[in-house]
């Protein structure tokens, strides 16, 4: 596994435990618009190929989010929700 893939998913399962473990009000407040818009780029640079190529299954990360952490990531997400959550269902196929 590359260097590349280990930091990949690191900062993804620090991602989770953040929504898991954190209130929407705190979530909110790391995120200003600035950030928001940062995080966004990031996600746009990763699809299904990108991905398989680090050797990450996006299902294995979406699998660990119940439907109240989905809704948390919709209410932080705030004007972008329908971007990021179209971006979400393209990495993963349409299957969460």
């Amino acid at each position: 596994m590359s260097l590349e893939s280990k930091i990949t998913k690191a900062k993804l399962d620090q991602a989770i435990n953040m929504l898991k473990t954190k209130s929407v009000e705190e979530l909110s407040g790391k995120f200003d618009d600035k950030s928001r818009k940062e995080i966004l780029s990031k996600i746009d640079e990763f699809d299904a190929k990108k991905l398989s190529e680090l050797k990450i299954d996006p299902m294995e990360f979406l699998g660990k989010l119940t439907p109240q952490d989905i809704e948390k990531v919709k209410t932080i997400a705030g004007k972008d929700v329908d971007v990021l959550m179209k971006k979400l269902k393209d990495i993963t196929g349409g299957k969460k």
